[in-house]
């Protein structure tokens, strides 16, 4: 079972309790963690686009960037991908930056142009499940800034669940075993309060008929409304896919 570190916060103080510990507590508490995978992208800054054309002298699709990556530096990046316009914001990783999916950043030369870091993918920085052909553009942040101030380090633990655990089966129940094991306070209220609805009340707006009472003795339903189809929020798409779910 795959846990995200960052979820298992929801329900308790994990302050001064590194990824590694929280695997170690849980292994010595019975929940055996068989692989922990760090992503921390302290090391990416923020970078702003200031100019893009197409490289002069390639033999396949390549575009020049001219971008602001903080304290006054202005850095030349080529990219495979043109979605990343001038105004825009991308991560950066520069020379002698090892992003997170393993790449080593080198300062170099493309088709005889210069390359000075690299304008990140999704799917480089591991915040998509499959590979990611455009460049990550980025909602916030000002050039220079650390990519970590708006993605935690994360950490995902690969978890080994025997049959009588049951109740490890969910991020509550690992937290609560993690609490235990760290002699931290377990969040007991964790859900939010209940906000009443507005009118009409729901009874006048769906009706439940319970069939068979010897198989349901209870049935609650509640409608929703005013809902609309969009991108998730950034940090609920960090933990679905941590948890190895699509956003």
């Amino acid at each position: 079972m795959r846990i995200s570190f960052e979820w298992l916060g929801d329900y308790f103080d994990l302050s001064g309790i590194t990824p590694e510990h929280a695997a170690e507590l849980l292994t010595m508490s019975g929940t055996k963690i068989e692989s922990v995978q760090l992503i921390d992208l302290s090391a990416i800054v923020v970078g702003r686009v200031l100019e893009q054309k197409e490289h002069p002298s390639s033999n396949k699709p390549l575009w020049i960037h001219q971008v602001d990556v903080g304290r006054g530096q202005v850095r030349q990046i080529i990219a495979g991908a043109p979605n990343a316009v001038a105004g825009t914001l991308v991560p950066v990783a520069l020379p002698g930056t090892q992003v997170p999916s393993g790449t080593v950043v080198r300062d170099g030369k493309i088709a005889g142009q210069a390359a000075q870091g690299m304008l990140c993918s999704a799917d480089e920085l591991l915040q998509a499940e499959e590979r990611e052909p455009r460049i990550m553009l980025l909602d916030q942040g000002e050039p220079g800034e650390s990519l970590a101030k708006y993605f935690p380090v994360a950490a995902i633990f690969e978890a080994e669940i025997t049959p009588n655990r049951p109740d490890c089966l969910g991020h509550m129940g690992v937290a609560r075993e993690l609490a235990a094991a760290a002699r931290r306070e377990f969040k007991a209220d964790f859900m939010p309060p209940f906000i009443e609805g507005e009118p009409p009340p729901a009874a006048e707006l769906i009706e439940v008929a319970i069939e068979v009472p010897d198989l349901c003795s209870r049935f609650v339903a509640v409608p929703v409304s005013g809902m609309k189809v969009g991108p998730s929020p950034d940090w609920v798409q960090r933990r679905l896919r941590a948890a190895g779910v699509r956003p």
